[in-house]
């Protein structure tokens, strides 16, 4: 489907993202709380979807801070929507 001004977005792996962003996201899959690790000199925004494209919450993570999102909803998939200064990545991850 093509939308008029719309950005490409491409799912990654964890490999891959730590490689764009920097950000690391582990584990995945998890069971309630997963883990959100920051290593760069950069705020990441992340805005985490469920599959069906409601937004269950909308994180900050600083520089140099990890933090654990404590996954209140049902098991599914979940979209992480990450974006830092200059780069924007979409990568999925697995409550169950």
């Amino acid at each position: 489907i093509s939308t008029p001004n719309a950005t490409n977005q491409t799912i990654v792996s964890v490999e891959e993202i730590e490689e764009i962003v920097g950000l690391k996201v582990y584990p995945n899959p998890y069971q309630n709380k997963i883990t959100l690790d920051n290593p760069t000199s950069t705020t990441a925004h992340v805005t985490v979807y469920a599959a069906t494209g409601q937004i269950l919450d909308i994180i900050e993570v600083n520089a140099f801070e990890s933090i654990k999102w404590d996954d209140q909803y049902n098991s599914g998939l979940r979209l992480l929507h990450i974006e830092t200064n200059d780069k924007v990545e979409v990568i999925q991850v697995v409550k169950y």
